[in-house]
């Protein structure tokens, strides 16, 4: 038994489509060849040229009547800004690297405290005989570290 298959309207409009472009195609190419193509073709750039041509000759004086500068002006001051940057960057000095610390996930390490009691006698001598009393501890903080998570 033969599978009966479905009317795919999309695979006939993709047929329709490529009948038409290989038709187009080879009139254009037909035409194409041909002398009077050829001198309306160079009628049409002659054409297009002298607009654009008319076009930039009537934006510089509109430009220069409302005192602005036009695109070329501006890419010559932009190129005479770039030839002094140069200049100027010749002239300095090299820049000179600064030490930077590592970067490590550690706080540096500090110097231990001295602990209460431990410093010598003679630090807490005073003259006379007398002993001052010893100096308050010096509390060193480390960095707090949140609790870890289970999860």
């Amino acid at each position: 038994m033969k599978t009966r298959q479905l009317l795919d309207p999309l695979a006939m409009w993709r047929e329709a489509i490529n009948r038409l472009e290989g038709g187009v195609n080879n009139v254009a190419t037909r035409n194409m060849q041909t002398e009077p193509f050829a001198q309306a073709l160079a009628l049409v750039l002659r054409a297009s040229l002298g607009t654009h041509h008319l076009i930039d000759k009537n934006l510089a004086r509109f430009y220069e009547r409302l005192g602005l500068p036009s695109r070329s002006e501006v890419e010559a001051i932009a190129a005479a800004m770039r030839r002094i940057e140069d200049k100027l960057d010749m002239l300095l000095p090299p820049p000179v690297p600064t030490h930077r610390p590592a970067r490590t996930k550690r706080a540096p390490e500090v110097a231990p405290a001295l602990a209460i009691g431990s410093a010598p006698a003679e630090a807490n001598a005073v003259p006379g005989g007398v002993r001052a009393e010893a100096p308050a501890p010096v509390a060193v903080a480390s960095p707090a570290r949140p609790p870890k998570r289970k999860g």
